[in-house]
């Protein structure tokens, strides 16, 4: 992992911290999220939950995660992915929960209230509207499993 991408992964648990400390933290919050748009041209939630260990490639590069969304440890994703809700204002708090170890390939779309297994690879370009088992390959509009990793 790179500085920049360091950098991005610690600036976002920071402000998932600060939103969670009081209104002065809440604004602290907005402001680097603000801040991670104008730098790294990714829009990623407060209240998403990114563990340190996550690595964006392409330092985040087009990158949109509602809030709420949930990313296990060890993550890769790559540039201009989509992880949300289907809720046209994404306020429904139907977001996917990715597991633990997962690859998200560049231009994926990963949207709903849906589960990513453990270990499993999205290819780029698939549109993901249904949960995803543990050690899969999905690809494609809409992603269908593609192979079974052993």
């Amino acid at each position: 992992m790179n500085k920049a991408q360091l950098h991005l992964v610690k600036s976002i648990e920071k402000a998932r911290k600060l939103n969670a400390s009081g209104k002065l933290g809440r604004v602290l919050a907005k402001i680097i999220k603000l801040k991670n748009r104008v730098l790294y041209a990714c829009d990623v939630g407060i209240t998403a939950e990114i563990p340190i260990d996550c690595v964006f490639h392409h330092s985040g590069l087009g990158v949109v995660i509602g809030n709420d969304v949930q990313i296990g440890n060890r993550c890769q994703l790559y540039s201009n992915i989509v992880i949300g809700s289907k809720d046209t204002h994404g306020h429904s708090g139907a977001n996917p929960v990715i597991g633990r170890d997962v690859i998200i390939g560049a231009g994926s779309i990963i949207l709903g209230e849906i589960t990513i297994g453990n270990n499993s690879i999205i290819a780029a370009g698939s549109v993901v509207l249904h949960d995803v088992p543990d050690n899969v390959m999905v690809a494609g509009n809409p992603a269908e499993i593609k192979r079974y990793i052993k």
